[in-house]
């Protein structure tokens, strides 16, 4: 919406506990959505938040990840010790 709309100081699609960021968002028990785009997943205060769901996606293979992760994302890949040379999403 900011590139649509990037005269608009705030734009806002749905409630905070829909949409929340890491870094600027207030993350409470009822939040649903947090956004981890660009790299606001690799701050620290935000791994505790993704961190044991995506252990356990691993663990679980759920989707297959373990054959895509970390897809393209290079910093996750770094983070986790991956070689994306040998990635088959790359």
């Amino acid at each position: 919406m900011q590139i649509l709309f990037p005269y608009a100081v705030s734009v806002r699609i749905a409630p905070e506990k829909f949409n929340c960021s890491p870094l600027y968002g207030k993350i409470g028990n009822d939040t649903r959505v947090i956004h981890f785009h660009g790299k606001k997943h690799l701050i620290p205060e935000a791994k505790p938040l993704w961190w044991p769901a995506y252990r356990e996606t691993l663990e679980n293979n759920i989707a297959h990840i373990r054959l895509w992760t970390p897809g393209g994302d290079d910093r996750l890949g770094e983070f986790l010790g991956i070689s994306l040379d040998n990635c088959h999403a790359r």
